[in-house]
Formats: structure tokens, sequence, C-alpha cells
């Protein structure tokens, strides 16, 4: 009998296909099927897991804009949730509009002279949902 909200999560993670057949079938399974079926990124030594996963974690933020990723990860929670790709489509566009007027200009300005650059945007200063960000898209 599935529990933890599996129900409700491994669909949305492994396809509905896969989460039947292992809800259904009961099989233990060894990490390489998970990944297989995407339900781990990736499969570590354990001497190795948590080098590679700091790695993993600073390739996620080095160099990168953290109002950016703040607003992109709400972006992926929100919009998938949304009944028309239009929708996700205006809220990114707000999104981009708006970080493109500070964070934006400094990523285009470093990449055309060649340097590296200094985001100065900070996620703690923005709102905490997009509806407070981008009011107008707010008619779901």
């Amino acid at each position: 009998m599935p529990e933890a909200c599996s129900t409700w999560f491994l669909p949305r993670l492994v396809g509905m296909q896969q989460a039947l057949e292992w809800c259904m079938t009961g099989d233990i399974f060894d990490a390489e099927t998970g990944r297989a079926a995407g339900l781990l990124r990736s499969v570590h030594e354990p001497d190795a897991l948590l080098a590679d996963a700091e790695a993993f974690a600073r390739r996620l933020i080095k160099d990168r804009s953290p109002a950016a990723l703040a607003v992109t990860r709400q972006m992926l929670r929100r919009n998938a949730a949304l009944p028309d790709p239009v929708e996700a489509h205006l809220v990114e566009t707000l999104a981009m509009f708006d970080l493109s007027r500070s964070d934006g200009k400094e990523g285009v300005a470093a990449f055309m002279e060649k340097r590296k650059a200094v985001f100065t945007d900070e996620a703690s200063a923005l709102p905490g949902d997009l509806e407070a960000l981008f009011p107008e898209s707010s008619a779901t």
C-alpha cells in the first residue's frame, strides 16, 4: 500500500506507468533502476557522495544571479500547474523584463566584455511569491 504521499509525488517524478508498476508490484529496485527511471539524478560511490553533491550545488549557484535563480524556482513550481502554456509565457516575459533592468543588464554586459558578471540583486529582497512580483499575471 503506497504511503508518504507517494501517490501524488511518484507519478510526477517517473510517470504514471512506472509509478503504477512499482506500487502494484512492490518490487525492490536498486539505485541504478531509480536513476534510469528519473527518480534519482545520479548514483555515487559512498566515498565520493559528499564531494560530488557539493560540486553540483556550487555549479547551480556559481556566477548566477541569486534573484534570477529565486524567480526561476518560483516560476517552475508555479507555472507547471497552470492550465495553459500562454499563462506561463506571460509570467516568464514579465520576469525577464523585470530582471533585465539590473542583474540582466550586468549579465549581458559581462558577456559582451568577456568577463565574469558581478550580480547585485539579492533573492532576499524579492517578494515571497510571483503574484507579488507580477500581479498582472495572476489571472488564474
